[in-house]
């Protein structure tokens, strides 16, 4: 006969088992071409914790926009927040303002103990810019064309949690120029480290620089915890005339 515990205990596998697929699914889609930008993505799902998503859209104007909702918490519940935290964002106007967002957060509060976070990044066209703001992730890293890396500075906190701005960061990216955005628990300390041991150099391509950035920190990750790291780079000879797909 099966007893509470045994029940609880099934229910929770079954509800865990859900939310990484939801996951898994969401990260097996494909990134946006974008003729402009090189994007890479490393995922390394977690075993207990949280569910991180990521979303690519190239414009009319060959623009790129980046959109990563990610959500710490346990069961099934934290996976429908997930979704609808990524729905939420993907819903936003063209600008990169998460006010609404936390507002939205703020007045439906989860059921769970979920950490809800979010970030938008916009890369212009013609002017060598991005734009973009975090909630509850990690500071974005930098590497300019030279190989030099920046710790940012300026997200906001997670959402939902209390009425608040969010911090806009704003760079010049000039061609061969990359971001990183890590989200995931327990890697954000060492992921500056891990990028400036491999220079995100030229002689990297961005994809192979992401892998193995991103193996590297998944391989100190406590046991449960993963992470996505996302990499995005100007390319260093854009074919304006190239067709995205």
């Amino acid at each position: 006969m099966t007893g509470p515990d045994e029940r609880q205990r099934r229910r929770h596998a079954t509800e865990l088992a859900l939310a990484h697929r939801l996951a898994t699914l969401h990260a097996a889609k494909p990134l946006a071409k974008n003729p402009r930008w090189s994007v890479a993505v490393f995922h390394h799902p977690a075993g207990s914790v949280g569910c991180t998503f990521v979303s690519t859209q190239t414009d009319s104007d060959l623009s790129l926009c980046v959109r990563i909702a990610e959500v710490t918490g346990l069961g099934v519940v934290a996976g429908v927040l997930a979704g609808q935290c990524c729905l939420e964002t993907l819903n936003l106007a063209d600008g990169v303002d998460l006010v609404e967002l936390n507002r939205h957060f703020s007045a439906n509060p989860s059921g769970e103990d979920a950490m809800l976070a979010a970030g938008i990044v916009r890369f212009h066209p013609e002017e060598p810019t991005w734009i973009g703001s975090f909630a509850g992730l990690a500071a974005p890293i930098s590497v300019d064309s030279e190989g030099r890396v920046e710790h940012l500075r300026g997200t906001g906190p997670f959402l939902g949690l209390t009425e608040t701005t969010f911090p806009i960061l704003r760079r010049t990216v000039e061609p061969g120029a990359r971001l990183f955005v890590l989200a995931g628990s327990g890697a954000g300390e060492r992921s500056a480290e891990s990028i400036e041991r491999f220079k995100a150099a030229p002689e990297w391509a961005l994809d192979a620089c992401v892998e193995r950035i991103g193996r590297e920190l998944a391989a100190d990750l406590e046991p449960g915890f993963g992470l996505m790291l996302l990499g995005i780079e100007r390319r260093a000879l854009p074919a304006c005339s190239a067709e995205v797909e």
